[in-house]
């Protein structure tokens, strides 16, 4: 393929100078706003991916959410003087979807195991073997066996005060 110049003159396509060539005049820019298009994907993926993580999962899904309504609060429509919409062209990123989705199911799995976490101590009381290591454990830590420890907490958490052991300042470490 070959080309000419303003005077006529052959030119070659690629080997020319930076001003006769077209590939050195390239339009470039730079992709606006997709940073935080990228930064809220990258959110929404690892958090579904760790939504078994609550600790982990639900900070990822808020700034997931946090980047995407920063990419669609960039893309909403303006009002013109005259009074009509100008709308801007983009839409929620995929992050969005993803992140929201995460944050459900986190928070799902959180309650659900909050609410049944007294069946699934009963379940685990009623293994030998799992409850003698629990034993062991507490024993070794609290100096208590572990159903001692778990109704202490249960008394706790349903507001009755639990027994301090004789010789230890209330609200103190019981180590």
């Amino acid at each position: 393929m070959t080309d000419y110049n303003q005077d006529n003159q052959y030119s070659d396509r690629w080997n020319a100078s930076p001003n006769d060539s077209s590939y050195h005049n390239q339009p470039t820019h730079k992709p606006y706003g997709q940073s935080f298009t990228t930064a809220s994907n990258i959110c929404g993926v690892l958090s579904l991916a760790t939504c078994q993580i609550p600790f982990l999962a639900i900070p990822l899904a808020a700034m997931g959410l946090f980047f995407a309504s920063l990419v669609y609060r960039k893309h909403k429509p303006v009002v013109a003087s005259d009074g009509s919409l100008i709308r801007k062209k983009g839409r929620r990123p995929m992050g969005f979807l993803l992140s929201l989705t995460a944050l459900i199911i986190s928070c799902a799995i959180t309650v659900y195991v909050i609410v049944n976490l007294p069946e699934l101590i009963q379940e685990v009381m009623q293994d030998e073997a799992l409850m003698q290591q629990l034993d062991a454990l507490t024993q070794s830590l609290y100096d208590m066996d572990f159903a001692e420890m778990w109704n202490q907490l249960q008394g706790t958490a349903s507001g009755m005060v639990p027994d301090v052991p004789a010789g230890t300042v209330p609200g103190g470490n019981y180590l």
